[in-house]
């Protein structure tokens, strides 16, 4: 019985999480681009997106939290730093809240990472 309730709420929190990315995903494709979920246990970033001649032209992180007061550790913000920094194209990290990070905005933006604050949970 706990191990149906660990799944269900892994399964429940990967859907929440997955809100955001395919919202994303399709604003992107709305726009003429190709987006792509790469999925939560890649070294990839979370979405790719490439032009009609399939060059990289942006990657994004993303967070889908539900609280102002959740925040993202330092480790994984430095994570979602390093990937995105792989890259040579648009960076763009999105979170729920600015207060989701401990170090700020600036935290990223000083490395050309663009923060995108949605202000609510998808």
């Amino acid at each position: 019985m706990i191990e149906t309730e660990k799944i269900s709420y892994v399964e429940e929190s990967w859907n929440v999480g997955m809100r955001r990315v395919n919202r994303i995903r399709e604003y992107e494709e709305a726009q003429g681009l190709k987006a792509w979920g790469t999925g939560a246990y890649s070294n990839l970033p979370d979405i790719i997106v490439f032009n009609d001649v399939f060059m990289l032209v942006k990657v994004y992180e993303v967070t889908n939290y539900a609280k102002p007061e959740f925040y993202i550790s330092r480790v994984k913000a430095a994570r979602y730093r390093d990937t995105l920094l792989q890259f040579p194209c648009e960076k763009l990290f999105v979170c729920s809240f600015e207060s989701n990070l401990l170090d700020g905005k600036d935290y990223f933006e000083k490395h050309g990472i663009k923060v995108i604050v949605v202000g609510h949970q998808d």
